[in-house]
């Protein structure tokens, strides 16, 4: 009769642990994820010698361009990559998660807080001065929005912010 109530008294405890467990993990799902309104601030780290190295890209060069954009300032609200390359112009389709403000590490504890806009234009720049025959940029926020950016609509020299490391930089944090 003991090991009998031994038995049962573990299958009770481990029945318990088991829905605590799963519990918990579900709260825990709920609430990592980041929404639109949320006043989280992430940071990003960037390494720009990774991003330099695609100087000269094409749109038809999907490891360039992935990598390109996993590398963005930008880069840990991106949820999805689409180039559309069938027929010019070409374009790059991102979705991107709704956010306040990133903070941007530069390196060398030098660090800087981005809004939105000011982060999603960057990334449009950064990748039309990478990759020579995009013409279009199209950013997907939330599935609900979207923002395009046109490269012939850029008055800025683009060739000026891949220069060096500097100067894509001083882009960053300006």
């Amino acid at each position: 009769m003991n090991r009998k109530y031994l038995k049962l008294l573990n299958l009770f405890l481990g029945l318990i642990l088991v829905i605590g467990m799963v519990g918990c993990n579900s709260n825990t799902d709920t609430n990592s994820g980041t929404n639109s309104d949320s006043n989280e601030i992430k940071e990003t780290k960037l390494d720009f010698d990774k991003l330099l190295k695609y100087k000269d890209s094409y749109i038809g060069d999907n490891s360039a361009v992935s990598n390109i954009v996993y590398n963005l300032p930008g880069c840990s609200y991106n949820t999805k990559i689409e180039l559309q390359t069938a027929n010019e112009p070409y374009e790059l389709n991102l979705s991107y998660k709704k956010f306040k403000y990133l903070e941007v590490d530069l390196g060398e504890g030098e660090k800087v807080k981005l809004g939105f806009d000011d982060i999603l234009r960057k990334d449009a720049y950064i990748i039309f001065s990478l990759v020579n025959n995009v013409s279009i940029i199209n950013f997907n926020i939330d599935g609900k929005d979207k923002i395009t950016y046109k490269k012939e609509d850029i008055k800025e020299d683009l060739k000026s912010i891949i220069k060096s490391e500097e100067s894509l930089k001083n882009f960053i944090s300006k």
